[in-house]
């Protein structure tokens, strides 16, 4: 016959396997988003790095340091790309 004491360590035991799988799987759900972030900002960089591009001056975009950010947004890239002479895009 299990007395009240027994039942209590049983039901302590318990909820300490518990609160360990908690603990395991709270763990395991960090490393796969941490993974996951990390993948996302690793395929976004070149998308980033063109569009910074795409806005930057042609002077610009050759110095060394390469920066992220332009100094000057010039946005007239973009009419000027679909103007070129020699590109064939559909208007």
């Amino acid at each position: 016959m299990t007395t009240t004491m027994d039942l209590a360590r049983i039901s302590a035991e318990n909820n300490r396997q518990k609160a360990v799988q908690r603990r395991r799987e709270t763990f395991r759900q960090r490393v796969v988003y941490a993974l996951l972030i990390g993948g996302a900002v690793m395929f976004m960089l070149p998308l980033i790095v063109m569009l910074s591009t795409s806005l930057k001056p042609l002077t610009e975009i050759n110095t060394y340091p390469p920066s992220f950010v332009p100094k000057t947004v010039l946005l007239a890239n973009y009419p000027d790309a679909w103007t070129f002479e020699n590109t064939n895009f559909p208007r």
